[in-house]
């Protein structure tokens, strides 16, 4: 509940805003001389369990629930898992080179000396070309496990639950925010993008 008032109270006041039109984010994080580059969107949840986003590991225990009890009070995702995807076309690559410092983005150093930069693309014919060309990779979470099995669990609560008046058939529980990185990325490191 704490996290509900506050994320209400960042909205109030402006801290978080909603984009107003549709976007895809290129992410890169550098550090020690390494940088990692990915994308930043919605990944439709599996109806199968593995079909299209499998984990890199068994999920045990852990933050899920207190994830799934963060979800169901804020209905917000609030930070992305990390998956590989091994771009069989080479379409993310492209996309993600296509941005560099005379793109207008946004940069920032943390307190652990990484430098994040993160560029929107708001293009909705490339966003198809990208989705098209991605269609059928199926993405290794890296990181995440428990926030992905928080999402899954939310999404099945949400079904159980009757529909709203005027629901659409797809509901933003449908998907999860993750970041997809390219296997061929030089700066693939399994690390937390969430610390």
């Amino acid at each position: 509940s704490h996290a509900s008032r506050l994320l209400q109270r960042w909205k109030e006041k402006g801290v978080i805003v909603r984009d107003p039109r549709p976007a895809l984010y290129v992410y890169e994080q550098a550090w020690d001389g390494i940088s990692r580059r990915g994308l930043v969107s919605l990944v439709r949840l599996d109806d199968v369990e593995g079909e299209s986003v499998r984990p890199h590991e068994e999920t045990l225990g852990g933050s899920t629930g207190a994830l799934l009890a963060q979800l169901k009070a804020t209905t917000t995702q609030l930070s992305m898992t990390m998956a590989m995807v091994q771009d069989q076309s080479g379409a993310l690559a492209e996309f993600l080179s296509r941005f560099d410092s005379d793109y207008p983005g946004l940069e920032t150093l943390d307190g652990k000396d990484m430098t994040n930069r993160v560029w929107r693309d708001e293009n909705p014919a490339r966003h198809i070309e990208l989705t098209e060309a991605m269609r059928d990779e199926v993405a290794i979470l890296a990181d995440g496990h428990h926030r992905h099995q928080a999402a899954v669990q939310y999404r099945q609560w949400r079904r159980s639950t009757p529909p709203l008046p005027g629901r659409r058939r797809e509901h933003p529980c449908d998907y999860l925010m993750m970041m997809l990185v390219p296997e061929s990325s030089p700066g693939l490191l399994c690390q937390p993008t969430h610390r």
